[in-house]
């Protein structure tokens, strides 16, 4: 995991059973050879979480990438996003919320990925299957 100030943060580690990708503060343009790199380095085969409960706002740039990610990626990948704010809206101006798996809540995102049964009565899936 790498960090660098003021709240711009990205993170990766690989759990039992899925691979989690997860980033803190704005990701723009600014910030593509830190988004870029770690998808280059997301695992085959591996299910993905990418996390961005904890970002403020993403750009095109982002949203390219995580398209790209999607379309290179020979498993699952799911994103977990805040309920409101920025990130949510960008989700559903795009209508990109079906394509990427989007959930806002963390339990319903992990059974997704299918590594683990998905708990009765959880949160609900934004644009989910």
């Amino acid at each position: 995991m790498t960090t660098t100030g003021c709240r711009l943060y990205a993170g990766e580690e690989t759990l039992d059973a899925y691979h989690l990708v997860r980033f803190e503060g704005m990701l723009d343009a600014s910030r593509y050879p830190e988004f870029h790199g770690a998808f280059l380095r997301v695992p085959q085969g591996v299910p993905v979480l990418v996390d961005l409960t904890l970002v403020d706002s993403v750009d095109s740039t982002f949203l390219s990438e995580m398209l790209l990610l999607k379309r290179r990626h020979d498993a699952r990948l799911v994103t977990l996003i805040p309920p409101r704010g920025h990130v949510t809206r960008m989700f559903a101006i795009t209508e990109l919320g079906e394509k990427l798996h989007v959930y806002t809540d963390l339990t319903p995102a992990i059974a997704a990925l299918g590594v683990v049964p998905a708990a009765e009565g959880a949160g609900e899936g934004v644009g989910a299957e």
